[in-house]
């Protein structure tokens, strides 16, 4: 089975921004990616508003964390916009990034994070199960806007899961 239902992801992609109260500090998420044909993407998210996912082809670390730079700058010229935090995985490819973003004007909010390691909350095995479980009570609570994404819907719903020592694995 799949972690996250696919009925609450499209629950959220069917609503509009206009249905919502749009408040919070912004959170960038980047998923980076080596250079060859995978995609870097990086997911902005302010309160229960997830714009359109950036997605990256064949550029590097420095590259990349200068688009974020740029998004990020843009992101702040809205009302009430201000920065929480730039979560960047740490786990591959995303440690030239890291490392670019943490010489850079938004360096005090780069958060680096190693999904797989162990958690010891006696419910996740590892950070990234704790990050899914955190994503679909997310979605559960409901009232979250996400872009009609057919590809995103089907990377969200396809993760799956298992059990290791009685917690939550996602490997």
């Amino acid at each position: 089975d799949a972690f996250i239902a696919g009925d609450k992801v499209q629950e959220a992609m069917s609503r509009g921004p206009g249905e919502i109260e749009v408040n919070g500090p912004w959170v960038v998420a980047i998923d980076a990616a080596h250079y060859g044909d995978d995609e870097s993407v990086v997911h902005f998210r302010r309160g229960r508003l997830n714009l359109p996912q950036k997605t990256y082809r064949k550029i590097d670390g420095p590259e990349l964390a200068a688009r974020v730079e740029d998004e990020i700058g843009y992101l702040l010229l809205l009302p009430g916009s201000i920065l929480s935090a730039i979560v960047i995985e740490l786990d591959g490819p995303g440690v030239s990034c890291y490392d670019t973003l943490k010489r850079g004007k938004y360096k005090d909010f780069v958060v680096g994070v190693h999904t797989g390691s162990r958690e010891k909350d006696n419910k996740n095995y590892n950070l990234r199960a704790k990050m899914w479980r955190n994503a679909n009570e997310y979605l559960e609570e409901g009232g979250v806007v996400m872009p009609n994404d057919p590809e995103l819907k089907s990377q969200l719903c396809s993760v799956k899961y298992r059990y290791k020592d009685g917690l939550l694995l996602l490997s």
